[in-house]
């Protein structure tokens, strides 16, 4: 019979983890940039702005060129310099991103095996090598999202001015389905970048190994989804919360600086303060995709080692029949 984690076990083991090996909050921090759960990636975040969107695309006008500098040659030539910079910039971002992620990956395996983490520049080294498949699964990852809040856009902006009894219920349960969907994808995902990073599988064999290890222990799976979710939303509460305590001091400063007429004192005490809220929240990013990641990864190691076992065990019973 395999042995499946409960959510209780999987938090508790995820926090220790996460708490006691402060060193992965490095890679979690930078893991976050493009393929953590934090930030600008988390899908709940994207939802609740589609919501207040009402499902309307958010249209980004281009700048216009006309006014650069000198003639429109030199600033079309300056404009071509300042999106090479962009984009290797980006690229830059994206790949210190996957790398990160990756080695927070191995790290967490070799804990989880042996009760320790590894050495950083060990398990960096060694997570060069799935860069790219760990790269398909996060891109891939990431159209499904879009896909999803696409959709749910397109149905959103139909139902935003509903207030029918059958309106209000369809609108829940679309979001309901939405989160569901959305839960799924990430759990697969994870699981997926595990079998890559724990087996060295190709990402196909992987994606499909990660659907049926997700199928197999589908309940744990969404108790630890819905408990993970909840979080989500205190994070969203706290972060509020925060932003709202810190621009006390700013306001208190300006009083000061009014009373004492010194515009210096007021710039001094709003750079301060975003310094420090800037801070907090890059420390909130790095230890809860730290923790993220963790919960995810003891699921997939417990379920992994479970299931080898039990093929062990089913291989010699068929051989000794």
């Amino acid at each position: 019979m395999q042995h499946e984690p409960t959510y209780r076990q999987t938090l508790r083991h995820a926090w220790r983890l996460t708490w006691h090996n402060k060193s992965l909050w490095g890679l979690g921090l930078l893991a976050a940039l493009f393929a953590g759960s934090f930030g600008i990636n988390n899908f709940l975040g994207q939802l609740i702005t589609s919501m207040s969107n009402q499902g309307e695309v958010v249209i980004f006008y281009m700048p216009n060129f006309n006014y650069l500098p000198g003639s429109i040659p030199t600033g079309y030539f300056a404009l071509s310099i300042l999106s090479l910079v962009m984009l290797a910039i980006l690229v830059a971002i994206i790949y210190i991103s996957i790398v990160s992620k990756t080695a927070l990956l191995n790290a967490m395996a070799e804990y989880y095996k042996k009760k320790y983490a590894p050495r950083l520049g060990k398990i960096w080294n060694k997570s060069l090598d799935y860069f790219w498949q760990i790269f398909t699964i996060e891109v891939g990852r990431k159209i499904a999202f879009f896909l999803l809040l696409f959709i749910f856009g397109l149905v959103w902006v139909n139902l935003a001015s509903t207030e029918s009894a059958w309106g209000i219920i369809f609108t829940s349960l679309l979001l309901l389905i939405t989160l569901v969907i959305a839960l799924v994808i990430a759990s697969i995902s994870i699981f997926a970048s595990g079998y890559v990073v724990i087996d060295n599988q190709p990402v196909k064999e992987s994606l499909k190994n990660a659907y049926k290890l997700f199928k197999r222990h589908f309940l744990v799976c969404l108790e630890v989804s819905l408990l993970l979710l909840f979080i989500d939303f205190l994070l969203l509460f706290v972060i509020a919360g925060i932003i709202s305590l810190f621009f006390l001091p700013a306001t208190a400063l300006s009083l000061v600086a009014a009373a004492t007429s010194s515009p210096l004192l007021l710039v001094f005490g709003i750079i301060f303060t975003l310094v420090l809220l800037i801070a907090v929240i890059i420390i909130i990013g790095a230890v809860y995709n730290t923790f993220y990641t963790g919960t995810w990864m003891y699921l997939f190691m417990e379920m992994h080692h479970a299931g080898i076992l039990s093929r062990v065990r089913d291989f010699f019973k068929r051989f000794f029949k």
